[in-house]
């Protein structure tokens, strides 16, 4: 169900939230904001919560974010899109097709390939955005919004931004 969402320091931004049928929470509408302006006394950052899937899938697998996340999300893909994309994957990504092979032969055999396949990766992507979540806060940030799997926080200007946490860049100074 599609709801817009607050955008802290831009109040007229047209930005929505909606959940994908596997679970992530989609952006739509002006998601980029604090990429293109800059917030006066603030730090801007982001933290891409896909890192986390770095030691299960290599790094070469995010050189298409775009198509990542639609396996991540089945967001607005067709049943043989998706099919199409992941077999893309599977073909290309030794990393990833040892991830699909294992969670066909040692899975569930009661579940279905997608509870196999995404929902072992949701549980991960929703604990690193909880523990991103949580240093961020103990740290200074406020939390801006989430979605895309990204978290965007910001600090006031002057602290000193360690990007300690993985996954982090800042995005606006």
């Amino acid at each position: 169900m599609l709801q817009q969402i607050k955008v802290p320091y831009f109040p007229n931004a047209q930005l929505f939230q909606d959940l994908s049928p596997l679970g992530a929470k989609v952006l739509k509408g002006e998601n980029d904001i604090y990429i293109k302006s800059r917030v006066t006394g603030k730090t801007v950052v982001r933290i891409d919560c896909l890192s986390a899937l770095e030691s299960f899938w290599g790094k070469e697998i995010f050189r298409s974010r775009p198509l990542l996340m639609k396996i991540i999300t089945g967001y607005e893909c067709t049943d043989d899109q998706y099919k199409k994309v992941l077999m893309s994957y599977y073909k290309r990504f030794k990393l990833f097709s040892d991830y699909v092979d294992s969670n066909i032969l040692f899975g569930d055999k009661n579940s279905h390939f997608i509870t196999n396949l995404i929902y072992p990766i949701r549980e991960i992507l929703d604990m690193k955005a909880e523990t991103a979540t949580r240093e961020l806060m103990a740290s200074g940030a406020k939390i801006l919004f989430s979605g895309d799997e990204y978290i965007y926080a910001s600090y006031n200007e002057g602290v000193t931004v360690a990007e300690r946490i993985e996954g982090m860049e800042v995005i606006s100074r």
